[in-house]
């Protein structure tokens, strides 16, 4: 969220009106894949035309429970594949039983993340629901602005002023700082479409995309340092070291040069705490 609202207090300094969109990084969407340039423009046209938020859902293909699901209102416009509606609400990640529910009621799409809305639309949004961060942001964007004018030990204070500012924001999501509030005072949109999409979110979905090998064994990087019989599973031999591997199946090997980490595929998405603890450990160790 820290990072949208800046973006946006930079660019409301130029054009308040201007539309601003946010697109998660580690996705896939095939290029050729027209339905999410329709998307992409009606969720614009929504956002230029209103004072809505406007989010990109996606028609789910199986019923996942490593996404969050949007549960669409009523519908305010249906045109090819990207109808629209409103948001009744956000929903988390649901257990596999939930995620069949909401699959079988036809009212839910994934989250995949993507908002389009006004600059200023945004930073009213966030002065009402989450003003600690409209604070911070508002005055970094005087600092930027402050800092441009300066030059040498005075441009250098006030960059750390900035530093010291950022660091002190609030770590929350644009989902819950606004998304979430916002979708219960119908002022939020969605677009529904059917893409040709990934969320590259663990290494069982990167080795789908990215890798090479055999069925059973899938390697980013070279083949040739991977080393398995009567196994399964994804490897990254990112250290140059010999991955041996024998008698595991669905196992995720990453080796990189500071670090191995050996967990499964199924279990690939639920490694954030383990992520922790390694980082506690670095500092431990330096």
């Amino acid at each position: 969220m820290a990072a949208l609202a800046l973006a946006a207090a930079e660019i409301a300094q130029k054009d308040e009106e201007a539309v601003i969109a946010s697109f998660p990084a580690d996705h896939l969407i095939r290029t050729a894949d027209d339905n999410f340039y329709e998307a992409v423009i009606k969720a614009y046209e929504i956002a230029k035309q209103s004072d809505r938020l406007v989010t990109i859902g996606l028609h789910p293909t199986f019923a996942s429970t490593a996404f969050g699901y949007i549960h669409k209102g009523s519908i305010i416009e249906q045109q090819g594949e990207a109808d629209i509606h409103t948001v009744n609400s956000f929903k988390e990640k649901p257990n596999e039983s939930l995620a069949a529910e909401f699959i079988a009621s036809g009212t839910y799409v994934w989250n995949a993340g993507m908002f389009v809305c006004k600059a200023s639309t945004l930073l009213q949004m966030l002065q009402e629901h989450h003003n600690e961060l409209f604070t911070g942001i508002t005055e970094i964007s005087r600092l930027f602005t402050e800092s441009k004018n300066k030059q040498g030990l005075q441009k250098e204070a006030i960059d750390r002023q900035i530093d010291q500012a950022w660091n002190n924001l609030p770590a929350i999501s644009i989902d819950h700082a606004i998304a979430e509030p916002v979708a219960a005072q119908n002022r939020m949109a969605v677009v529904c479409a059917s893409l040709d999409w990934k969320d590259v979110g663990d290494f069982a979905s990167l080795s789908e995309i990215h890798s090479s090998g055999t069925d059973d064994i899938r390697v980013l990087g070279d083949v040739n340092l991977v080393q398995a019989t009567e196994s399964s599973g994804f490897f990254v031999p990112g250290s140059r070291r010999l991955i041996a591997c024998h008698g595991l199946k669905d196992v995720a090997i990453i080796d990189t040069p500071d670090a191995l980490l050996v967990t499964t595929t199924a279990e690939a998405q639920n490694i954030k705490k383990l992520v922790g603890k390694c980082k506690k450990a670095f500092e431990h160790v330096s």
